[in-house]
């Protein structure tokens, strides 16, 4: 069982971040709710080959910062929807940018224990699920964990002593964090998230901190746009390659060039990334 003081962290840590603003972007966006989708639900373990075949040119949560318009670098979101384009072309995964540090190997390691501390705190029954995809839109996410049908969603972190310990005192989630958790929000339909880091090597300290995000339906619905305009410039993208990758170069080049305007004046939307 928890101890009284990492039981009176997390009560605290619910409490503050139930009111505190901060953990939501700065934007400008319409009022309209987002029109709920039901998620489809993928019983595949993570990490496997058919985990990787799910993912295939789809927008993931830990990517999703990259779409977020003050990304830097600013060529971030062009960036991305080249890797996207690639893995449609070639059915293969984009090498990754970052391979798996000792630190990102312990945090794999021990999710699970994560996940039943933050269930022995909160007495939720926690359902682990591989993989989840929207229905229509080239998106979805590796979730954590849910709570009674996507009520709720749980993004566990297992990160170093000090930024264990800086989440607790701040109450703050990292901008690149509350990015993945907007996509889960927003591709589950859940009420809420709840952010937990757990560090079971914090001696004199809780080991558990838990800080909840609730919905936001005006930033949901500003995020559902950069979803769509993405999901629309990757598809017309991957068509005219698709099309013209037997054909001549320069016009395929000028065809490229035509849509992307095209594209722009519709959304405004920017590769800032030329054709190779």
């Amino acid at each position: 069982m928890l101890d009284t003081a990492v039981a009176r962290e997390t009560t605290t840590s619910l409490a503050y971040a139930s009111t505190d603003r901060t953990l939501r972007f700065d934007y400008n966006s319409p009022t309209n709710a987002v029109p709920f989708t039901n998620p489809v639900v993928h019983d595949v373990a993570q990490r496997t080959p058919g985990w990787f075949a799910l993912r295939l040119g789809l927008v993931t949560g830990s990517r999703a910062y990259d779409l977020h318009p003050r990304r830097r670098p600013s060529t971030a979101r062009a960036d991305y929807l080249w890797e996207k384009v690639q893995e449609h072309l070639t059915q293969r995964p984009h090498e990754p940018r970052v391979y798996p540090t000792a630190p990102m190997r312990r945090g794999v390691a021990v999710e699970p224990a994560a996940r039943a501390a933050y269930a022995r705190a909160t007495g939720y029954t926690v359902r682990t699920t591989g993989f989840v995809s929207h229905p229509t839109l080239l998106a979805g996410a590796s979730l954590d964990g849910d709570i009674n049908g996507f009520e709720g969603v749980v993004e566990l972190k297992a990160p170093n002593t000090a930024t264990h310990l800086w989440y607790g005192l701040s109450g703050r989630i990292p901008i690149d964090y509350r990015a993945q958790i907007t996509h889960a929000l927003w591709l589950t339909g859940a009420q809420w998230c709840d952010f937990v880091s757990f560090d079971d090597r914090a001696w004199g300290a809780p080991k558990l901190h838990i800080l909840r995000v609730v919905r936001d339906e005006a930033h949901l619905a500003w995020y559902d746009g950069l979803v769509r305009a993405f999901d629309a410039e990757l598809r017309a993208t991957v068509d005219v390659v698709r099309f013209f990758r037997e054909g001549d170069l320069r016009t395929a080049r000028g065809v490229y060039a035509h849509c992307t305007r095209a594209l722009q004046l519709r959304g405004g939307l920017s590769l800032d990334r030329e054709v190779a």
